[in-house]
Formats: structure tokens, sequence, C-alpha cells
């Protein structure tokens, strides 16, 4: 099976990484950038260009540091990811691209205590 895109299309390292498809079958990735503070990216599938790969909306989105990602798609194809924010004490942060940019859903560091290995 050939990949979509070109291999290697992050500019750098990505670890932890999460996939999920929105409504069309479009893949979206989701990874910590361990050579930009381990903050967060999502990638989309766009077929075109260089790479056939874009990032969403901006890169490094998240407020520091941030582990473990998962991303799940809504119903209309928006896009979520939650992961350990380290930033607000390891606990559990949880944000969706909306209107062209990234928005924090409730409160940043919700969970009651610091967690780990995220699941949508």
């Amino acid at each position: 099976m050939a990949p979509a895109g070109c291999e290697g299309f992050t500019n750098d390292a990505a670890y932890e990484t999460s996939l999920a498809l929105n409504s069309l079958d479009v893949p979206y990735i989701a990874y910590r950038d361990i050579m930009h503070n381990n903050e967060m990216m999502v990638m989309r599938y766009t077929g075109a260009g260089d790479s056939g790969w874009e990032v969403v909306g901006s890169p490094h989105f998240s407020a520091g540091e941030a582990f473990y990602p998962s991303l799940a798609m809504d119903g209309s194809g928006v896009p979520y990811v939650a992961y350990q924010d380290k930033a607000n004490g390891n606990r559990a942060t949880v944000m969706r691209y909306t209107m062209g940019s990234w928005e924090t859903v409730g409160t940043a560091g919700f969970s009651a205590n610091g967690i780990a290995f995220t699941s949508a």
C-alpha cells in the first residue's frame, strides 16, 4: 500500500500520533512536535502540494507541552483533540478546530488530577 502523500511529511519529529478520518474519509493526524517544545500539531491530507499534507489552523497551538494526543471528529467533521496538558498540571485539555482556529472546550486542565494516555 502506498503512503498518503509523501513519506516524512511533518517538518520535525512527530511523536504519539493519533489518526482520525472525517466524514469524507480525509485523514487527519495529531501529534506532539518534539522539535517545538512538544507542542500540539494537527495536519490533514489534501492530496495537493509538495507533500499532500497541510497544517490545520495554527501550528503548535497548545499552551505548552502536550502529551498523548487523541484525535476524533464529531458528526459534522469538526476535529477535536484531547491531551495531557503540562501547562495545566498534566491534567486533561480538549480543543476543537472551528471558525479557522483552535479553541479550548470548557476549561483547560479540567480533570481533577494529572492524566495520561487519552482516548477519544
